[in-house]
């Protein structure tokens, strides 16, 4: 067993990290969760394994039992990916975030991968309630030779007695290799700013997405010119490329939550296809 991820990972106060998993690899065996310290609000699936995956990945879906984040809500989780490790983590459905009109909620999630480690990360979209506010943290450590893929997408929804926009929601990843920084990205937008389409900003579309891939990617121009061909009723997509900070930046949006899965569901079997030479067979859910 693969014992080299820090130990202090696992010594913090879980009142401040509510999630810790590690994951480690055996050779010609499938990847498996090595350490694990969780609490309230989330609850974590057993180890799955599909068809269509690489005989050593192993699939994890998170849940929340809280049914969303709520008013002055601080989520902390931290995910070690150890040497040679593959792992598709996702969470069983979207992330809602209800009204918090003094005390914004927030999400960090920590990410370390270490030595030819794999990570996929797509979870399903944030969905933000009228009045919400949330603060979005993701940060990733990679070491020289591991590979992360990254989703993160937000959309609004509105109740029946209440169709105010959410207040503010605000995201920051960071991307480090070795303590240097490869990319760091933030933005911050009310849903005033989504209420009416506004040429050069959201047009008509409603969801929104960034898939990130993070590492050193085998022909990769061949995969932008692959991720080009791409279409999906009610969607645009864009790709940003960054060969001398290994990162590949591909931008979703859509007029609808099910154009957008649809699309994200593309994106993620081409890549697939591109690094695995094997595509997704079907959508997961």
């Amino acid at each position: 067993m693969n014992q080299s991820v820090s130990p202090e990972l696992f010594q913090q106060d879980l009142s401040a990290v509510q999630m810790q998993l590690a994951f480690a690899a055996v050779p010609h065996h499938r990847t498996f969760i090595s350490k694990q310290k969780v609490t309230y609000p989330y609850h974590v699936g057993r180890c799955l394994q599909f068809p269509d995956d690489p005989l050593s990945m192993t699939n994890v879906y998170i849940q929340s039992c809280s049914g969303g984040l709520f008013e002055g809500d601080d989520w902390t989780s931290e995910i070690a990916v150890e040497a040679g490790a593959m792992v598709h983590l996702t969470t069983s459905a979207s992330t809602v975030v209800h009204r918090a009109v003094e005390q914004t909620a927030q999400q960090t999630q920590r990410f370390v991968i270490e030595e030819q480690g794999y990570l996929e990360y797509l979870p399903m979209s944030t969905i933000l309630f009228p009045e919400a506010q949330l603060h979005n943290v993701i940060e990733l450590d990679l070491a020289s030779n591991s590979l992360a893929i990254v989703f993160d997408s937000f959309q609004a929804s509105s109740l029946k007695d209440n169709t105010d926009p959410f207040l503010e929601y605000r995201s920051h990843l960071q991307v480090k290799r070795h303590e240097r920084t490869l990319i760091q990205e933030q933005f911050c937008i009310n849903g005033k700013d989504l209420i009416q389409p506004r040429w050069g900003f959201n047009g008509h579309y409603q969801c929104f997405g960034n898939f990130y891939i993070l590492g050193q990617i085998p022909n990769a121009e061949q995969f932008v010119f692959e991720i080009n061909q791409l279409c999906c009723d009610g969607t645009y997509l864009g790709v940003n490329h960054l060969p001398h900070r290994d990162a590949l930046v591909i931008r979703l949006m859509a007029d609808n939550a099910i154009h957008l899965h649809q699309l994200k569901f593309k994106v993620w079997s081409a890549w697939r296809a591109h690094f695995f030479a094997k595509p997704l067979l079907r959508s997961r859910k």
